[in-house]
Parts: C-alpha cells; structure tokens; sequence
C-alpha cells in the first residue's frame, strides 16, 4: 500500500469516527415541515409522550434505514419540554435541547404519512385522519415514572418500524414487477419471469 492510498484510509476511518460521534444528536433533529414521510405524534402538551416517540422513532428509523422522519406535536402545546425528559433522553444518548413544543395543525394532519396520538383529544373524525391514525392512549405517565413510559413507548414504535419495513418491502419496485409477473401467469398463455 503506498503512501497516499495509506492516508486516505486513515482520513475516511477519521472522518466515519467523527460521524459517529455526531449521530446519537441528530437522532433528535426534528422536521419542521410536514409531508408524506413524516409521523406525526401528538400529546396533550407536546412536551412528553409525543417528544419521546418522535426522538426514539428517529433513532429507530436511522438505525433500521427507513426514509421516514417524526414530529411531535401537542394540542395544548406547551412552552418548553420539562428537564425530566431532556434529562432521560440524553441519558437515552439523545440530546433534543433545540426542540420546543408545536401546536398539531390540521394541515400536518392531512399530510402525514401517519399519526399518533397519546390519550388526547386529537379530531379522529376528521376523514383525512381516521384511516392513519394510531391511539397509544395506555403509555403510562412520564411525570411519575420516565422508565415506564419510555419502555412501552419503544415496543410499540418497534411495532411500528416493523410494519413500515414490511410495507416498503412489500411496495418496493422488484417485489410489485414480481406480483405482476405473478399474475399475469395465472392468466396462461407465456410465461414471464424476472431476468436473473
């Protein structure tokens, strides 16, 4: 190996340990708009339950390569997330110091891929939420006990990264090109295949 071929080697393993080192804080970065890859999480105030999903659902879809990004929103937003969040998620290896607390509006609710309430009185009537709105209205309470809350909040936004990843599988480019060779074989006639 010569000279150059050696430095640049030690450049990329130093700049992929510097990257290292900042991920765990962009776990926290949160969208400010929006869109159709987004999830909402909504709680009464928007400083707990909704912050928590939104921070570990981002982490969550990091580590599994997913496209999506989360929000957290409150009906009756508060106006700073309480230091026994921002302690537990940086204990979390989080730091979502620069978040502060949004109001839903009802345009974030058309647009996002899906929502997530937590025991709030999110309008479920409104028809472009029924058919993307989850409720997690059982989390226990963040004030009495962080652990608790943050544990059943993560099994279930396990759940939920499982199904999205089922779901971009299953509406990925090879796997729809296959479902349409698969039909088209059970009408006879020729036989079509994926090139190998």
């Amino acid at each position: 190996m010569d000279h150059w071929t050696s430095t640049w080697n030690w450049a990329r393993l130093g700049l992929c340990g510097l990257m290292l080192l900042l991920v765990p804080d962009s776990f926290g970065q949160p969208k400010t708009q929006v869109d159709a890859s987004t999830v909402v999480f909504v709680c009464e105030h928007g400083s707990a339950k909704s912050v928590i999903a939104a921070a570990h659902f981002n982490r969550l879809a990091i580590e599994s390569g997913l496209p999506y990004r989360a929000v957290s929103r409150g009906t009756k937003a508060d106006g700073s997330i309480p230091p026994a969040v921002l302690a537990g998620l940086r204990s979390d290896g989080i730091d979502i110091s620069s978040w502060r607390p949004n109001a839903v509006k009802d345009e974030e609710i058309r647009d996002a891929m899906q929502i997530v309430s937590f025991a709030t009185d999110l309008p479920a009537t409104k028809a472009f939420a029924k058919s993307k709105l989850l409720e997690w209205n059982e989390i226990p309470s963040v004030s009495q006990n962080y652990e608790a809350a943050r544990t059943a909040i993560v099994e279930r936004l396990k759940k939920l990264i499982h199904d999205l990843l089922a779901t971009r599988r299953n509406n990925s480019p090879l796997e729809e090109a296959g479902r349409r060779i698969r039909q088209l074989n059970t009408y006879g006639g020729p036989r079509y295949s994926l090139p190998a």
